[in-house]
């Protein structure tokens, strides 16, 4: 049932973002561009709740074989992704310093709104908060940017071009401004700290190194670096909006359209150590400094790993599409565990 749950809540979600997006091409700039998802006969109380889904985590990881009717299939992994090709309109390109026209998702005639604010950690969850807030009457603006983690005062390092990644300062600085003005409800972050370096006194300053495994390690001296950005951000949004700090999700460093089709009877093996793929540390720091700063903190990690270990596949659902993202049907099965996490659903 929760196979086909997620094929349709695809299928459905896809259509109407596809349909808003290419119905009109407008030229106003200054007007927010929908994309609103069509009803879907699946709502969200027939999705699992966030402690059926740590339920099947649990039975995940005792799971020895790839199960049938996978969800994606083994070939389309990779290629469904998180996001859709009209949901990349959403995504700021490198070289933008903000967003060329709004983006708004789920119903944008709402008078309640949710922001999503951060990097490719924030826009993962894009489907999944789409989903929550055509199904309790709210919009979404989308307000993110690949390699840019929602972090006010400080510049990223752009590895692809070796060199400050001053684009995301302005973006950042721009979100600020947006939210203030739109004053939402809510407003969500979230930022992926693995592989994160900062310019500092005008160099470049890594939070962490790589670890054997295709792991890496974070230096929890320099992870202040990312604290202190966090505080400035959620200090600047203020006590207008409720905000969430939304944790960052584990690090698998596996391929699974890679090690799934090689391992269908051995399924364990494209799981990881809890150990490995959870920066910890990070993640307890992110939440005082929430705590510490006004906002409240959603950790995801139980809906994706048991203590011991993070399993690939999920009830049915591949977990990750690619190392370090989770998949777009693993997302959507999720909406309505993280509705409840943001006190969303009634």
């Amino acid at each position: 049932m929760r196979n086909r749950v997620g094929a349709a809540l695809i299928a459905l979600a896809l259509l109407g973002t596809l349909q808003a997006c290419t119905a009109d091409d407008k030229d106003d700039r200054d007007e927010p561009t929908p994309i609103t998802a069509v009803e879907t006969p699946v709502s969200l109380s027939d999705l699992p709740t966030g402690e059926r889904v740590v339920e099947d985590v649990a039975a995940a990881a005792e799971t020895s074989q790839v199960p049938a009717g996978l969800d994606p299939p083994l070939p389309w992994i990779a290629t469904l992704g998180t996001l859709q090709p009209a949901e990349q309109r959403c995504v700021a390109p490198y070289a933008a310093t903000q967003l060329e026209s709004p983006c708004v998702v789920g119903d944008p005639e709402a008078t309640k709104e949710i922001v999503l604010w951060g990097d490719s950690h924030a826009a993962q969850w894009m489907p999944a908060l789409t989903q929550i807030a055509a199904q309790t009457g709210r919009s979404l603006r989308v307000m993110v940017k690949y390699g840019c983690p929602p972090l006010l005062g400080l510049t990223p390092w752009l590895p692809a071009e070796d060199r400050p990644y001053t684009e995301c300062t302005e973006f950042n600085g721009a979100a600020v401004e947006m939210i203030r003005e739109v004053d939402p409800e809510l407003v969500v972050l979230s930022g992926a700290v693995r592989g994160s370096s900062f310019v500092v006194d005008g160099e470049q300053v890594e939070l962490g190194r790589a670890a054997p495994g295709n792991g890496w390690r974070l230096d929890a001296d320099r992870d202040e670096i990312w604290q202190q950005g966090l505080a400035s951000s959620l200090d600047e949004i203020g006590d207008e909006s409720r905000v969430v700090v939304l944790g960052d999700t584990p690090y698998p460093g596996v391929d699974a359209g890679v090690c799934l089709p090689a391992n269908s009877e051995r399924l364990g093996r494209c799981a990881v150590p809890r150990s490995r793929a959870v920066i910890s540390e990070h993640n307890e720091a992110e939440a005082a400094t929430a705590t510490e700063h006004g906002a409240e903190h959603v950790d995801p990690t139980s809906w994706v790993c048991t203590e011991q270990t993070c399993p690939a596949v999920v009830a049915g659902r591949v977990v990750y599409w690619d190392s370090f993202h989770l998949g777009r049907s693993y997302v959507l099965g999720l909406s309505r565990a993280l509705g409840e996490s943001l006190d969303l659903l009634e």
